[in-house]
């Protein structure tokens, strides 16, 4: 039974400046959402300090607290850190297949100058594959100084210009803890690779450079990035899809530590741990997916639905990381029966010696999606990140897809900050629910008997036009650069004093990933060349909403 105790006190309708525009009470807790204070982006097309195209950065971002200041001015400065996934995913598989075999080589631009023939176009459309076509992209995570100049004035008759400015400081580079780069590639079907004080980790084998071209092939740790957490050491922590797998950073990027999951969320096919995702190198000429049977794992978590949340309480000494649905095994092989996500937490005040402590399992939303039959509504809405409040309630972005800038249909029915508490949801670690063949579900998503979950509750909705259009962005209408992204998958938070938020109002930032969407990109340290086949150019986009949290509330305990 899907728990909820939701109250709406103030509607959507209150889309004026200054007014609430929706408040809500979770388990007695009240919570407003006053105003969307911001707007900015950052170009498609930017590049970091080694040549690449800086990418989806809105899979994560942390904002470093010791570095957020408020201005005698009323503006606003600090350090944002945000997170790409695995690197540009080429949308019709054949792409650089068809480039090469017509002759053109490394650092060839394919611009109109270079495009195949009408018929050679059609066969890429035709017998290309959406969205697959790994490359052997080096994981990382950038860092940018930002400008935030709140505008309580803009209105949809008087909008506001941009009003959050970035710019860019630098780029960490990950590696795997013997030093050698890891890799966007997926994992391999079978197999891993083994290094002193870690668990066994997915392993991906490539050929040549990893890009199509000639090189010595090897062997790197593959992290699809989409989680991130910083700690005061400098050290920082990463979750991933493929494992999914949580891996620890030093300052320079260099693997220190991992966490794998309890079995049950390990990918399994024919009775044996495989970490591959079945998705395929763009570089492959076979144009199919990879060598992985059947391609979705039975159990575990579903391809490219891993470790998509993960979040840091006040005291730095709790992780908690969430699925960004429904394992397999438990309803996630589809869109309506995906609902029940595992929520585990780990004790981390020893970093180097993370203890799996407990586990719970978070109902996600459902939506109606407008372009679907009835019989394929409702949906369950994702989750793309979460973010601890305090007192076992949390933050979590969940959305639907395929709507937005860039895709077929361009208005979003769902894409949602709420609020999750698990004070008194049931944990469920141990060996009934953590076992390879265990599961909290049934495959048609039926929650078992017994268990309890998260309470639920509805709060920030990103798709209020009045809000958006007072700053010159809408949902839905004209494809064009000011129609919001479709993926919208991080959150952080500072206060609004500046100082430790003892006024309960608070900023909440997002950021959109583009997928490394542009006609003009760049990667393997600007060697190789691309343009994405949608023909698109997307912007890396963000929003600054105006909160009040409950009383008393504290985030971050320790200090700065």
């Amino acid at each position: 039974m899907f728990l909820s105790r939701l109250a709406t006190v103030a509607g959507l309708a209150c889309v004026t400046a200054g007014q609430v525009v929706n408040q809500t009470s979770c388990n007695d807790k009240n919570y407003t959402y006053q105003e969307l204070a911001g707007y900015g982006l950052i170009s498609g097309n930017a590049r970091d300090e080694y040549g690449d195209t800086i990418g989806g950065i809105g899979s994560a971002i942390a904002l470093d607290r010791s570095q957020w200041k408020k201005l005698s001015n009323g503006s606003y400065n600090g350090v944002l850190w945000a997170l790409p996934d695995r690197g540009w995913i080429a949308r019709f598989h054949l792409l650089w297949d068809m480039i090469r075999r017509q002759g053109f080589k490394k650092s060839t631009h394919f611009t109109d100058r270079h495009t195949p023939s009408p018929s050679n176009r059609k066969l890429i459309r035709s017998n290309g594959r959406n969205t697959e076509g790994t490359l052997n992209f080096q994981p990382r995570v950038h860092k940018f100084d930002i400008l935030f100049t709140p505008q309580p004035n803009a209105t949809v008759a008087s909008p506001s210009g941009n009003n959050l400015f970035f710019t860019y400081k630098e780029t960490i580079r990950f590696l795997g803890p013997d030093g050698t780069p890891c890799t966007g590639l997926d994992a391999d079907g079978t197999g891993h690779i083994s290094f002193p004080g870690f668990p066994d980790l997915p392993v991906a084998t490539y050929q040549g450079d990893g890009f199509g071209n000639d090189g010595p092939g090897g062997k790197r740790i593959p992290i699809d990035s989409e989680g991130l957490v910083l700690t005061p050491d400098g050290s920082f922590w990463v979750s991933d899809e493929y494992g999914p797998y949580i891996y620890r950073f030093n300052p320079a990027g260099l693997m220190i530590g991992a966490i794998r999951p309890p079995d049950a969320i390990i990918p399994m096919r024919n009775g044996t741990e495989s970490f591959s995702a079945d998705s395929p190198t763009f570089y492959a000429s076979k144009g199919a997916g990879d060598d992985v049977t059947p391609a979705d794992n039975p159990t575990g978590r579903d391809n490219n639905h891993g470790f998509e949340g993960l979040a840091v309480t006040g005291d730095g000494n709790t992780l908690y990381v969430l699925l960004q649905a429904a394992a397999n095994q438990e309803g996630g092989l589809n869109k309506q029966t995906e609902r029940y996500a595992r929520l585990v937490k780990y004790d981390i005040t020893i970093p180097s010696a993370p203890r799996y402590a407990r586990e719970f399992v978070v109902p996600l939303p459902l939506y109606n999606d407008p372009t679907a039959k009835a019989s394929k509504n409702p949906k369950v809405a994702a989750q793309s990140e979460i973010f601890h409040i305090q007192d076992g309630q949390f933050f979590i972005l969940a959305r639907d897809s395929g709507a937005g800038h860039g895709q077929s249909v361009s208005l979003s029915v769902y894409r949602h900050i709420d609020i999750f508490d698990i004070s008194t949801a049931t944990d469920i670690k141990g060996t009934t629910y953590d076992c390879a063949n265990c599961s909290i579900a049934s495959d048609a998503g039926v929650l078992k008997t017994g268990i309890t979950p998260a309470t639920y509750c509805s709060f920030i909705d990103f798709n209020v036009n009045s809000q958006l259009n007072r700053f010159g962005v809408q949902n839905g209408g004209a494809q064009d650069a000011s129609l919001l992204n479709e993926k919208w998958e991080s959150i952080g938070l500072v206060p609004v004093d500046g100082l430790v938020g003892d006024d309960d109002e608070w900023f909440v930032f997002s950021l959109s990933d583009n997928d490394f969407i542009t006609q003009d990109g760049y990667l393997e340290s600007g060697e190789f060349r691309y343009a994405d086949g949608s023909g698109f150019n997307l912007d890396n986009q963000a929003l600054v909403f105006k909160i009040h949290l409950p009383d008393h509330s504290r985030p971050f305990d320790r200090d700065p």
